[in-house]
C-alpha cells in the first residue's frame, strides 16, 4: 500500500454552477434518472485498476447492491470510472467521480458496450451517503434517496436486467487492493529548473459572446494568477485543434492542454462548468511513498506528465468573461494537483467557500483571483524554495583480471546536483539494482566495483536498459530532488594483466591491437592525435583518440548562446567568470545533449566576461 502526503490533491476535478449542485433533484424529477439504465444504493467492496479496450486506465469497483430503484440487479455489480494507476502510469480524468472502499452511494448508471456500468453524467451520477449512525443498518435518508424510493414505489422504473453481472463481479475485497490513486500528489518538474511549463489552447468553440482575443486573455490571466504566488512559469505554444477531448490525449510531453469547449462531449452538459485533470508516473517498487516528482518539505510527489482543462462552452454561466476566467483558473488548479477546498454546498467557512478551488463558481466578477487558502495549498507543491534537480547519468565500466582497474576517472562518476537558490545539494544513493558489482559513494564520487571479468556489449543510452543501476537523489535543507538513474551501459574487458583502464575492445577499434605501445602512442597517458587530451581522457569523454577534431571544443559563441562538440548523454556545464582565474568560474548552465552538439542559450550578462564549457566527469 502506498503512503501519501498530506498536501491537498484530487482524483478528479470539476466546477459546478452556483445555481444547483450537480446531480440534485430537479423540478421536473430526479435529474438523470430517466436516461439511466439502473439506479440503486450500493456499498463499494473494493477497487482495482485495469486497462480498457482503448488502452486507457480505468478503475473497476465491485459494488454490493443494498437497494434497487430502477432495473433488475443481483447482489453485486461492476461499476467503472475513468482514471487509475497501473504499470507505472497514473491518470486523473476530470469527469471521473470518486469511489471509496467501504462507502455507500446512490448510483445512477448507464450500461456500457462491454457490459459494465458507469455513472451517468460523470460525478453527477453519484451521491455519497453519510455514514450510518451506530446501530443503524443503512445510511440516513437524504432528499434524493427519499425521492428515489418514492419513484420506485410508484412503479414505471423497469430499467435494464443486470442480474447476469453478478457472476462477473468479484466478491468482497478478495485480495483486491483499494484504488491506489486517491490522495496521490503529483507535480511538474520544469519549474525546479527555471523552465516554463508549455500549454496550448483549443479554440474550436467558445461560449456565446466570448471572442478569441478575450478567451486567450482569460487563459493568460488564469495562468498568471498561479505564477504570481509560486515558482511556476508557463509559456503559450499557440492555438491548436485537438480533434478529441483534451483528457484523451496520451502524449507524455509535460504540456497542459486547455480546451475551451466540450465539442467532444467529455462533460455532457448539466451544471458542470469545467473539468481539469492530469496524468503522472510513479514507481511503487523503488519508491512506494512517491518521489518521482521530488520532495517538498515532508511531502513526496509523483511526476506530472501532462494536464488538461475542458470547459462546457454551452453553459450560459460562462458567457460572462470574468466567470469564464474564474473557471479556467480553477481547472488549471486541478491540472496542477489541487483538490477542492470544500464540496459542501452550504460551506460556512469563508476560507474554504471563498477560495478559487471551492467546488462551486462564485460568478461575482473576481476572475482568476486566488485566496490566501489557494496560495497556501499551491505552495505545498510549488514553493519559492524549489527542490534541487539533476540529470540521469551513464557509465561505461571496465572490468579486469586478476584485479579490477584502479585508475582515476575509470568506473566512477561525479554526482552533480543543481538548485535555483544557488545552494549546493548533497547527492545520496537511495536504491540500487546490481548484478555485476557494487556501488560506493564517497563525497560526490560514485564508484562501481565489478565482481568479475566481463565483456558485454553496450546498450543504447537513449533507452532505459542497463547492466547495473543506482538511483541517486539530491538533498538540500528543506527539499529533495526526484531520483536520477546512474546506468551502467557496458561491461568491457580490460586486457589481461593490464590496469590502465582502457578496454581491449576499445583499443582494438582505435589502435588495431590490445597491448598499449609507446611506438604508436596507444598508451593511456599518450595523446595519439595531439589534441591536448590523453587516450584515457578520450575514452572517458567518448571521443576518438585518433581524430584531433573529435574533442570537446566550443564551436560557436555569440550574444545569444554557446555551442560545442559533445558526446551524446554526457553532462556538460557552461561556466562563467569575470576574469581568467579558474577558481572564479561558476556554473551558469548544465546541459546533457542527446546528439553530438551541445548548446546553451545565453543568459550570461554582466559581470560575466569569460565562458568555458566543462564535461562533468
Amino acid at each position: 500500500m502506498r503512503r501519501f502526503p498530506s498536501v491537498r490533491v484530487l482524483l478528479a476535478g470539476l466546477l459546478v454552477a452556483s445555481t444547483a449542485p450537480a446531480g440534485r433533484a430537479a423540478a421536473s424529477g430526479i435529474d438523470g434518472l430517466a436516461a439511466a439504465d439502473a439506479a440503486f444504493r450500493g456499498r463499494v467492496e473494493g477497487l482495482r485498476c485495469v486497462r480498457g479496450e482503448d488502452g486507457r486506465i480505468q478503475t473497476e469497483a465491485s459494488v454490493a447492491v443494498r437497494e434497487t430503484f430502477k432495473g433488475r440487479l443481483g447482489a453485486r455489480v461492476l461499476v467503472v470510472v475513468p482514471g487509475g494507476e497501473l504499470d507505472g502510469e497514473g491518470e486523473v480524468v476530470g469527469c471521473a467521480p470518486r469511489l471509496d472502499p467501504g462507502a455507500e452511494y446512490i448510483i445512477l448508471a448507464g450500461l456500457r458496450a462491454d457490459g459494465r456500468l458507469e455513472p451517468s453524467g460523470g460525478a453527477g451520477g453519484l451521491e455519497r451517503l453519510a455514514a450510518p449512525a451506530r446501530g443503524r443498518r443503512s445510511a440516513p435518508d437524504g432528499g434524493r434517496l427519499a425521492s428515489l424510493r418514492a419513484a420506485a414505489a410508484a412503479g414505471a422504473l423497469p430499467g435494464a436486467d443486470l442480474t447476469a453481472m453478478e457472476g462477473r463481479a468479484w466478491a468482497a475485497l478478495g485480495g483486491m487492493s483499494t484504488n491506489p490513486i486517491y490522495g496521490v500528489a503529483s507535480r511538474y518538474l520544469a519549474c525546479d529548473r527555471g523552465v516554463a511549463i508549455p500549454y496550448v489552447v483549443d479554440l474550436d468553440a467558445l461560449p456565446t459572446g466570448i471572442t478569441p482575443v478575450q478567451a486567450l486573455g482569460a487563459v493568460s490571466n488564469a495562468f498568471a494568477a498561479w505564477t504570481a504566488v509560486t515558482s511556476l512559469q508557463f509559456t503559450n505554444e499557440g492555438i491548436v485543434s485537438l480533434g478529441i477531448g483534451a483528457d484523451l490525449v496520451t502524449t507524455t510531453d509535460r504540456r497542459i492542454r486547455v480546451q475551451l469547449h466540450d465539442l467532444h462531449n467529455r462533460i455532457g452538459g448539466g451544471t458542470t462548468l469545467g473539468i481539469g485533470g492530469r496524468s503522472y508516473r510513479y514507481d511503487t517498487n523503488a519508491f512506494p511513498a512517491g518521489g518521482l516528482g521530488g520532495r517538498v518539505g515532508t511531502n513526496e510527489f509523483d511526476e506530472t506528465t501532462r494536464g488538461h482543462v475542458i470547459l462546457e462552452h454551452t453553459n450560459v454561466t460562462l458567457q460572462t468573461l470574468t466567470t469564464f476566467e474564474e473557471v479556467i483558473g480553477h481547472e488549471i488548479g486541478h491540472a496542477l494537483s489541487l483538490a477542492h477546498t470544500s464540496e459542501d454546498p452550504v460551506e460556512a467557512d469563508p476560507a474554504l467557500n471563498g477560495a478559487l478551488m471551492y467546488y462551486r463558481v462564485h460568478a461575482d466578477g473576481r476572475g482568476a483571483t486566488l485566496s490566501t487558502t489557494d496560495v497556501a495549498h499551491i505552495r505545498q507543491a510549488y514553493p519559492s524554495d524549489t527542490p534541487p534537480w539533476s540529470f540521469d547519468r551513464i557509465l561505461d565500466v571496465v572490468t579486469g583480471h586478476p584485479t579490477q582497474p584502479s585508475v582515476t576517472g575509470v568506473n566512477e562518476v561525479r554526482l552533480a546536483g543543481y538548485d535555483l537558490q544557488a545552494v549546493a545539494p548533497t547527492g545520496v544513493v537511495v536504491s540500487v539494482d546490481t548484478n555485476n558489482g557494487t556501488f560506493t559513494l564517497t563525497g560526490d564520487l560514485l564508484q562501481f566495483t565489478p565482481d568479475g571479468y566481463y565483456d558485454a556489449p553496450r546498450v543504447s543510452p537513449s533507452g532505459g536498459s542497463y547492466y547495473d543501476m543506482a538511483y541517486v537523489r539530491f538533498l538540500e535543507t528543506s527539499n529533495a530532488s526526484p531520483p536520477y538513474m546512474v546506468r551502467i551501459l557496458s561491461l568491457q574487458a580490460d586486457a589481461n594483466g593490464t590496469s590502465d583502464g582502457l578496454p581491449k575492445g576499445w583499443m582494438t577499434n582505435h589502435f588495431g591491437h590490445i597491448a598499449p605501445l609507446a611506438g604508436d602512442l596507444s598508451r593511456a597517458t599518450d595523446d595519439r592525435d595531439g589534441d591536448g587530451f590523453t587516450n584515457l581522457e578520450e575514452f572517458l569523454a567518448g571521443t576518438d583518440p585518433t581524430n584531433a577534431t573529435s574533442a570537446l571544443r566550443v564551436s560557436a559563441l555569440s550574444s545569444t548562446g554557446v555551442t560545442w562538440s559533445a558526446s551524446p548523454y554526457h553532462l556538460y556545464e557552461v561556466q562563467a567568470s569575470t576574469d581568467l582565474v579558474a577558481t572564479a568560474f561558476v556554473s551558469v548552465s548544465a546541459v546533457q545533449p542527446t546528439g553530438t552538439t551541445g548548446a546553451a542559450a545565453s543568459s550570461f550578462t554582466a559581470p560575466a566576461r569569460f565562458l568555458r564549457v566543462r564535461r562533468v566527469p
